[in-house]
């Protein structure tokens, strides 16, 4: 039976053509370097001339041969889906370029299956042998093969929120303090949900919402509510669901299909028309572990035009972050329980920013079997985020999206380790004191956590870290804390401690009293001499330490 393989000859002869016109159109103009919005163009530099092609290599000899051009993948485990080597991405120096590497595609009998022109890339798909052999012809305009995106959760996780920690139901909007008087909350800014399909139904009937439909994908599949069950969380108007900013301008871009999966350079696609249609945030529950170049030039597009994007961090309990919420310009979220713990499948690491409410909380999903779940995941803690920033942004029209984010994660909780930590980020989302930051005479001292920190154990000893915070908007002369740990009460006084600093006392506990499953109470109070704390409630805090 004769193989339906072109003939190898034809296919050296097909790409050396290829390679020739696109030499050719690249003498006719001088080639520009890539630029970046708000950028000077770069002086323009000769492009080397391709490798010449001397033997006829294998398809296999060819796929390794172009994969060694490529950035290696590093998943961490078998939830990231390989690299899609039926779509190569490349990257070219200007327009010129770009139809040179048409035309060039066009020859080898390519398809281009999308192009992103303000960052010069393009994917092109078709079959494996010839994209490897155009991946070995022009290496340096070859950055990846396309990297697949997923959803970092399940979509029901109804029966799991108790054993994931206390749900929160109901009751995020009065968790967070958000102003509930104002149903217009978030008016007038465009936040840019990149999702699966949401539908302007249920709790989302009366949304400002619009969809760009760039890819037509199918959205049957167990995971089609995704979107709209971040966007009840953001959005959301009903008596079950209501969103943390439900005034919004809604602008929602499919990127996933019903079965949650996407394509890293589709997403990218998403992220600049999100920005060019306006959008000041940008809201995205998912993910990937492989670094893709395609989408951090997209992300840093958005940062470069001022757009904030917020992202999930992961659900994997890795110490490692999902891209793009790894991207030092991207705000990465955790999530936490409604008692204020640390949710243990949030993935960790020195990228995260902050943490937000994301186990059991009430979101919709439409679905045969009913229309909502008990939403779980860091993907459920995106809008929460999101949605507080646009709140910001609404009441100050005058500042940009990114000092809207710093005031943000400026307001948070502190909790765990005393300060920047790897699993709370800034600490924990608190839209009240968003709202009052620039409320004066505020005095609010806090205990903010009880910390083992087994990491600093020494000579049979582990230190627990007890720290305080200044939740209010005026500085605090005089704070005195008192601890008492196995019946010894130890006393610590700071002095002018400034709105949302923190300050720290360490206490020490035999680690023969831990040992074996045994158990050890710490208690503290914290009290401010001369003035009077106007937020009480949270100036003690008890709490039974043991370690696993």
């Amino acid at each position: 039976m004769r193989s339906s393989r072109p003939p190898k000859l034809l296919l050296l002869l097909l790409l050396l053509i290829a390679a020739a016109l696109l030499r050719r159109l690249r003498s006719t103009e001088s080639p520009q370097a890539l630029r970046q919005p708000g950028q000077e163009q770069a002086k323009a530099t000769p492009t080397p001339a391709p490798p010449a092609m001397t033997t006829v290599k294998t398809s296999e000899e060819l796929t390794a041969a172009a994969a060694t051009s490529l950035p290696a993948a590093q998943s961490v485990d078998d939830r990231q889906p390989a690299a899609r080597l039926d779509s190569l991405v490349l990257r070219v120096d200007d327009d010129s370029g770009l139809e040179a590497m048409r035309q060039a595609a066009a020859q080898l009998g390519l398809r281009v299956a999308g192009a992103i022109p303000p960052l010069r890339l393009l994917m092109l798909q078709g079959d494996r042998e010839r994209l490897a052999a155009l991946a070995t012809a022009f290496p340096s305009e070859v950055l990846e093969y396309d990297v697949p995106v997923f959803l970092p959760e399940p979509k029901r996780s109804s029966t799991a929120s108790g054993r994931l920690g206390q749900p929160f139901g109901a009751e995020l909007l009065d968790w967070l303090g958000v102003n509930q008087d104002n149903p217009d909350r978030g008016d007038g800014v465009t936040v840019a949900l990149l999702d699966t399909a949401v539908a302007a139904a249920g709790s989302l009937g009366n949304a400002n919402l619009r969809t760009l439909d760039l890819f037509t994908l199918p959205q049957e599949g167990d995971y089609a509510g995704h979107g709209q069950a971040v966007a009840s969380l953001l959005a959301g108007q009903s008596e079950l669901v209501q969103g943390v900013a439900p005034g919004v301008k809604l602008l929602v871009i499919p990127v996933l299909d019903g079965e949650g999966t996407g394509s890293a350079f589709q997403v990218a696609e998403g992220i600049v028309a999100a920005v060019d249609a306006g959008a000041e945030l940008i809201s995205m529950s998912l993910g990937a572990y492989d670094n893709s170049m395609a989408l951090r030039s997209a992300v840093e597009y958005a940062h470069q035009a001022g757009t904030v994007i917020v992202a999930a961090a992961g659900n994997d309990g890795y110490d490692q972050l999902l891209y793009p919420a790894a991207y030092p310009t991207v705000i990465a979220v955790s999530a936490v329980s409604a008692d204020a713990a640390w949710a243990d499948f949030s993935n960790h690491g020195p990228g995260v920013d902050i943490a937000a409410p994301g186990v059991g909380l009430y979101a919709e999903w439409p679905d045969p079997g009913g229309d909502w779940v008990e939403f779980t995941g860091t993907s459920a803690a995106v809008p929460s985020v999101t949605g507080v920033i646009a709140n910001l942004l609404a009441n100050n029209p005058e500042m940009s999206a990114a000092d809207a984010a710093d005031l943000v994660l400026d307001c948070a909780d502190d909790a765990g380790a005393p300060g920047q930590d790897d699993f709370y980020g800034a600490g924990i989302l608190n839209a009240a004191r968003v709202d009052q930051a620039n409320t004066p005479g505020i005095y609010d001292a806090a205990i903010a956590a009880h910390f083992l920190n087994l990491e600093k154990s020494f000579d049979d000893f582990h230190p627990i870290d007890v720290t305080v915070q200044n939740r209010g908007t005026e500085t605090l002369p005089t704070v005195v804390l008192t601890l008492t740990l196995d019946g010894h009460t130890t006393t610590h006084q700071f002095v002018n401690v400034a709105p949302g600093a923190i300050v720290a006392a360490t206490v020490t506990v035999d680690a023969r009293q831990l040992a074996d499953g045994k158990t050890i109470t710490l208690t503290s109070s914290v009290e401010t001499p001369g003035v009077t704390d106007t937020v009480p409630g949270n100036e003690t805090r008890s709490s039974v330490l043991y370690i696993k």
